[in-house]
């Protein structure tokens, strides 16, 4: 008996379920637009690490709405170190660069996502601590433009590398 009592319960709670719709509730279900920025930990404002000479740092940019083509993100450069002297960035300039987030339809577990890999330089001068700043200004979808930031704030937008003296 307590087993018919069981079923009868868990077939009422389905049925009760399949009947519900949120937009009856007086909720407004809207869309996050499509976005990009920086891989950075829980609400973090701004991505920041520290790179002594010598080694590299690989910061990820990501889409964490997903996309189905992939999406070029353009950024710029500034901050206290010097591009060429004190960093690279492969196909860089000391203005900026790009990087493509490139839809990998196979990994459903992982935001799609771009690299750009910071290295620092090794020097002969004793130096105080030089920045890298890095800014995603712009990335574009199919000519279409895509948020940058998450969900089209501020946040995600910048990473500082700090590049320290070994």
């Amino acid at each position: 008996m307590k087993r018919i009592l069981h079923i009868i319960l868990a077939t009422s709670i389905l049925f009760a379920c399949n009947e519900f719709d949120i937009e009856d509730q007086g909720f407004d279900l809207e869309a996050l637009p499509e976005s990009v920025s920086f891989n950075a930990p829980g609400d973090t404002h701004e991505l920041e690490e520290e790179l002594a000479e010598g080694a590299s740092v690989t910061l990820e940019v990501e889409a964490p709405n997903g996309t189905l083509d992939d999406i070029v993100v353009n950024y710029e450069l500034s901050g206290t170190a010097v591009f060429g002297t004190d960093y690279v960035i492969a196909g860089a300039t000391a203005a900026g660069g790009s990087v493509t987030i490139v839809h990998d339809p196979s990994d459903v577990i992982n935001f799609d996502h771009g690299e750009i890999v910071v290295e620092a330089i090794v020097d002969a001068l004793t130096e105080d601590p030089e920045t890298v700043i890095i800014t995603l200004v712009s990335a574009t979808k199919g000519g279409e433009s895509v948020e940058v930031g998450r969900g089209g704030t501020s946040f995600g937008r910048s990473a500082t590398i700090t590049i320290v003296d070994n």
